[in-house]
């Protein structure tokens, strides 16, 4: 596990989803550089090939291993 920000994402509802029914997820990341991962989804209930709503979203993964600390307050420079 990593900490990750979100840079972008944005989900397309295509219908609206039955009541009482169970909603399932289906997500691949589809490219992975160094400090970016590029994910793509559904949301379907029997087949993912009738969606209800289809999601993309790029997310910053940690860097904090190459970060230089930044000084607390106070902290002279």
């Amino acid at each position: 596990p990593q900490p990750i920000a979100t840079l972008d994402l944005r989900i397309d509802y295509l219908r609206p989803a039955t009541p009482d029914r169970d909603v399932l997820a289906q997500a691949h990341c589809f490219k992975v550089t160094k400090h970016v991962a590029f994910v793509r989804g559904f949301a379907f209930h029997d087949n993912v090939d009738d969606p209800i709503a289809h999601a993309a979203g790029t997310f910053m993964l940690s860097t904090a291993k190459s970060r230089t600390p930044r000084p607390g307050p106070g902290a002279s420079n």
